[in-house]
């Protein structure tokens, strides 16, 4: 467990400068390389919200940021409005309080999976991704 955690660490302190780019196709694609990589871990090594906590913060957010890159697009496969609120639930003026609302319910529910934190705000927000 100790060697992933080191791994994924290393990965995401090489991709944080690459997170200045300025255009959002690239960053968006590096959001979802640090997506895949981080979930193939937490797929493996079961990553609770406890161990995602112990990342640094500047980590937290780049990954945060990016699930909900991915989470609306999954939305928006069931429908542009649940797209849209998904996308405005989090990016809207209130990015600061949802991060401090995603970090909250992690420290909350430390056994629970960040991507079922992620999930289940997101659909209490805007509904269920169930078609």
């Amino acid at each position: 467990m100790r060697g992933i955690k080191a791994k994924t660490l290393a990965f995401t302190q090489s991709i944080i400068p690459l997170s200045t780019f300025k255009h959002k196709l690239k960053n968006f694609l590096l959001y979802v390389a640090l997506l895949i990589c981080f979930s193939e871990t937490v797929l493996a090594a079961e990553v609770t919200s406890k161990d995602f906590l112990a990342l640094p913060e500047a980590h937290q957010k780049f990954w945060i940021q990016g699930a909900m890159d991915v989470l609306i697009q999954i939305a928006a496969a069931k429908s542009t409005e649940q797209g849209q609120c998904v996308a405005d639930w989090y990016f809207s003026d209130k990015q600061a309080q949802r991060n401090s609302l995603i970090i909250a319910s992690m420290k909350k529910y430390p056994a629970y999976t960040p991507r079922i934190i992620f999930v289940a705000l997101t659909e209490k927000a805007c509904g269920s991704y169930r078609k």
